[in-house]
């Protein structure tokens, strides 16, 4: 084929033991049941001298120490540079925790409560695990490259999400889902959404599709069966594409800018309007002119915010059950007592198609304007990978409130933290693009 690419695949089952905790809300929930698998896909994509590695996991969030162990031992591996693999998380409610201070934090509450825990013990031996599948799979898909064009196409999935974050009077901003049911229609939402279905295609010589890589800008965390294991939506996705195009095909989910972006409707829902749309578009790929691969990685010091005292008022007043969590995440970020913390910033390309990467739940204001912005007709903003370093929100919802802006382990950084990365995000995609021919590591 002309303007190939070569494209190898790989996926490694990751779902936890039947009988442990779920992260995903603010204390731990015992689950007994798996709704559906989880999974580590690995894909990777190769021109000339150079590939890359973008793997898709079925799991909250992994963090940068993880991330550095796991980078160095597919880099051994496979000879992949550690500066080409992205690492991105679906942020999904309904998996293992795979962060130590929430464990620390969940294990805390279950032992105020007189509950025998063995949460920490789970965690460290699922991330064993757990850093393992995601080297093997990333071998899997280095070992079995094959010739492939790359196709692109964006459209339009509306009514399954809304923005989150409601304006009360005097611009004080209440999360949608504390609020009584009848209340939350009475108020505008702060911000805008980010409906576009972002998806990639490797399609085979044999016009056959062989792995779909789609991006859209909404969380993870509206699974039907509570207190289930579950991928959530992209769960529901797979399921939807592999009945149509087969079971070899392989999707994989990187999130979009969905900081305060929620679902209006269940996974399910969610997961059979994407797949059918994901579907939709492998009839209408636009395909890459050439097969220039080029990868930009920089990492930017993000300063802790100012965080003098605790937030009790705010707090108490719109979300009571939550003060003793968030005083005990407080207290810990305080301990901690880092002054700033490095941000990894990924940028690929792939011919006419770019993929730019953060390691936080960026707000969809933000990624909106880095796509206006981009040089690239077919960008991708890839957040919770490499990383996470909790909220990133505007400066505007600095000054509005709400639970993202609640100074914690998950909302520390500098109310500047979005220019930053929007700005070096910019800055990497400029480069990209004045760039001919492969280059990279």
């Amino acid at each position: 084929m002309d303007h190939c690419f070569q494209v190898g695949i790989g996926k490694v089952d990751i779902t936890p033991e039947a009988d442990g905790y779920i992260a995903g809300s603010l204390y731990p929930r015992k689950t007994s049941l798996i709704k559906d698998p989880l999974f580590s896909k690995a894909m990777v994509i190769s021109s000339g001298n150079v590939k890359v590695a973008i793997v898709s996991l079925d799991i909250i969030s992994l963090f940068a120490e993880d991330v550095l162990k796991v980078k160095s031992e597919i880099e051994q591996s496979t000879g992949i540079a550690k500066a080409n693999i992205v690492l991105c998380a679906s942020h999904t409610h309904s998996g293992p925790y795979t962060d130590f201070v929430a464990v620390q934090l969940g294990a805390s509450y279950l032992e105020k409560n007189h509950v025998h825990s063995e949460i920490v013990q789970q965690h460290l031996l699922y991330m064993n695990r757990l850093r393992e599948a995601i080297v093997q799979s990333v071998i899997k898909a280095n070992d079995n490259l094959e010739d492939c064009k790359l196709g692109v196409s964006n459209s339009e999935v509306e009514g399954l999400s809304h923005n989150r974050r409601l304006l009360k009077e005097n611009n004080d901003c209440w999360n949608s889902w504390l609020l009584p049911l009848e209340e939350r229609a009475k108020w505008p939402a702060e911000g805008p959404m980010d409906t576009k279905l972002f998806v990639m295609a490797a399609v085979k010589a044999d016009g056959k599709v062989k792995a779909l890589l789609y991006n859209y800008a909404l969380h993870a965390n509206n699974n039907p069966t509570e207190g289930s294991v579950s991928a959530d939506y992209p769960g529901k996705v797979e399921q939807e594409v592999t009945g149509v195009l087969g079971a070899e095909v392989m999707t994989f989910y990187v999130a979009g800018a969905c900081g305060n972006i929620n679902p209006i409707v269940s996974s399910d829902d969610v997961g059979t309007r994407i797949g059918q749309e994901i579907i939709r578009s492998v009839a209408k790929l636009d395909f890459n002119a050439d097969t220039v691969i080029k990868v930009e990685s920089v990492e930017i010091d993000l300063p802790l915010r100012q965080m003098n005292e605790f937030q009790e008022e705010e707090i108490a007043r719109k979300w009571p059950d939550g003060v003793d969590y968030f005083l005990s995440s407080y207290q810990l970020l305080k301990a901690k007592n880092i002054p700033s913390y490095k941000a990894s910033l990924t940028g690929i390309r792939l011919g006419e198609i770019a993929l730019i990467t953060c390691p936080v739940e960026l707000f969809v204001e933000l990624g909106l304007y880095i796509k206006r912005k981009s040089p690239f007709a077919h960008t991708a903003i890839v957040t919770l990978t490499n990383g996470c370093l909790g909220y990133v929100p505007t400066l505007q919802a600095f000054e509005h409130g709400g639970y993202e802006t609640f100074g914690s382990l998950y909302s520390f950084l500098t109310p500047h933290a979005g220019n930053e990365i929007v700005n070096h995000s910019l800055s990497i995609l400029r480069n990209l693009n004045d760039v001919h021919g492969n280059v990279g590591l």
